[in-house]
């Protein structure tokens, strides 16, 4: 049978059969795969914790018939600083999920750029931040403009004219800013300021240092971050489930 070694980073994990799990990881060279552990449920099995979502890993692989199969693996980074609260935990478990959904299976075209995107967001995450939300929205920003639909903020994205008095809302489906002409018709718009549109564009491009130092008007910050997770939402073209999760975290953080 033959083998080959690899990183990846667990994304989720699901249980089959009796004693074994199917995780499914991001790697660098592939793009997203589903591997078979075998045993992993088993009481006492080393490979039980290589199962955990948002942990690093080396592998070697056996090819398989259907899945390849974890044949040696050891762990080289678990990311402890987000398993400490709730809100960094929810965060992950976000992030996991809408790679997971945005990225289709064997497709290695941007799997090295995702990869080290994904392991650099769980890094800077583990470290204080003014407004933790800025590495998430960061992160998203750049995640689907790696995969080609990033949003525009310069020009209007329904009649391309420039925005010179400013944006006048957001919309996912149209794929960034719309002009006040333009967004009475539109049915997804999500009405934003100029700063707003400017602190998404911001996000889009800032440093590690910016991203931790970072503390908009908190009205400002949410309406940034509504338009993001909607426009991530969109592209996705499924339900986050782990969004309410989040946004309930967040909700219960802000009150």
């Amino acid at each position: 049978m033959p083998t080959y070694p690899t990183q990846c980073l667990v994304l989720s994990r699901r249980d089959i059969g009796e004693n074994d799990r199917c995780v499914t990881v991001l790697t660098p060279e592939f793009g997203k795969r589903n591997f078979v552990m075998r045993g992993a449920r088993r009481s006492g099995s080393k490979l039980s914790g290589a199962t955990e979502p948002f942990t690093r890993l080396k592998v070697l692989i056996a090819t398989g018939k259907s899945l390849d199969v974890v044949t040696q693996c050891e762990i080289t980074a678990v990311y402890s600083g987000l398993r400490t609260s709730v809100a960094d935990l929810a965060a992950a478990c976000y992030l996991c999920e809408v790679v997971d959904a945005l990225l289709h299976e064997h497709d290695d075209q941007s799997a090295a750029a995702v990869f080290n995107l994904m392991c650099h967001a769980f890094n800077l995450m583990q470290q204080p931040a003014l407004w933790p939300d800025a590495v998430i929205n960061a992160t998203l920003l750049r995640l689907v403009t790696e995969l080609g639909y990033g949003p525009r903020y310069d020009q209007c994205s329904c009649c391309d004219e420039p925005l010179d008095n400013g944006p006048a809302a957001f919309s996912a489906s149209n794929g960034g800013a719309v002009c006040r002409v333009c967004a009475s018709g539109i049915k997804d718009a999500i009405a934003l300021s100029a700063e707003a549109v400017s602190l998404i564009a911001l996000l889009a491009s800032a440093g590690a240092r910016t991203l931790t130092t970072i503390c908009p008007p908190e009205k400002q910050a949410a309406l940034a971050t509504s338009a993001i997770h909607a426009y991530v939402q969109f592209h996705a073209g499924r339900i986050i489930k782990s969004a309410e999760f989040l946004h309930a975290v967040r909700a219960g953080r802000e009150s």
